[in-house]
């Protein structure tokens, strides 16, 4: 649906919202949040895109789901090699997968037809433990922005002017989790931590508030803080104590199999 939205644009720029216009004018009520998680999942230039299970491994951008070329922020465009150069996922030295441009031509990883997309490699296990982490974090993240009243009924997600929606929100000190709003349209900004919740994610949490609250927030309104951990630490709790406008929530899952 999404490639259909950008064939359909003639070569021509296209910001997400259009494309998220576009699938829902067509195919009826799909969530925004969902199209633009796909969107992100087909740029080859999105550094946000290793994030999902199609892009958690090593390879060269040349597959079925690497059509899409990222122009400036919420603007995307056909990606053609020619013109936007090789880019390649690979693993950077701080172990964690990254997106570059290949300095150098690099072999097609198209082999009898199957998609690297889909090619699977022979991985030790740190490495699987890796990406079922990563996969892990990407479909809590995702859950929890589409069910925000589970932490507060008047929460939404933030969607910006020109179509930017608020997961993995893209700032210059970082990606924000989810950003969202209030019934007042107070700005909240929540950060996902997989496993504990430690002090550590106090700062990172406010650094992200500094930067809404000077960049986005309006008429001084107070910027909001959540972190949400399997498990807070006592140390967080405390640093929290004295914080203002933060708030600590934990989360459990459920998995069962019934047989049938």
């Amino acid at each position: 649906m999404v490639k259909e939205a950008v064939e359909q644009s003639r070569g021509k720029t296209i910001s997400n919202k259009e494309i998220q216009d576009y699938i829902i004018d067509r195919y009826g009520s799909i969530n925004r949040t969902t199209i633009n998680c796909q969107i992100l999942v087909c740029t080859v230039n999105a550094p946000s895109r290793i994030h999902y299970p199609e892009n958690q491994k090593s390879r060269v951008s040349n597959g079925k789901c690497d059509f899409l070329y990222s122009v400036k922020r919420g603007v995307v465009e056909k990606y053609n090699q020619e013109i936007h150069g090789l880019w390649e996922i690979y693993n950077a030295e701080n172990g964690k997968y990254a997106v570059r441009k290949a300095e150098s031509k690099i072999e097609d990883n198209i082999v009898s037809g199957v998609d690297p997309c889909e090619v699977s490699t022979d991985v030790d296990n740190d490495t699987e433990n890796k990406d079922f982490t990563f996969a892990l974090e990407s479909l809590l993240r995702d859950f929890i922005a589409e069910n925000l009243p589970l932490i507060d009924n008047s929460l939404s997600l933030f969607v910006s002017d020109d179509g930017i929606v608020g997961v993995e929100y893209r700032t210059e000190v970082g990606n924000i989790d989810i950003l969202a709003q209030n019934k007042n349209d107070e700005f909240v900004v929540i950060e996902l931590k997989l496993s504990r919740g430690t002090d550590v994610a106090l700062g990172q949490l406010q650094r992200y508030m500094g930067w809404v609250k000077k960049n986005l927030s309006e008429n001084n309104t107070p910027v909001h803080g959540i972190i949400i951990g399997k498990s807070i630490t006592s140390k967080l709790k405390y640093a929290v104590s004295v914080a203002q406008n933060v708030s600590l929530f934990e989360y459990a899952m459920r998995f069962d199999i019934s047989k049938i």
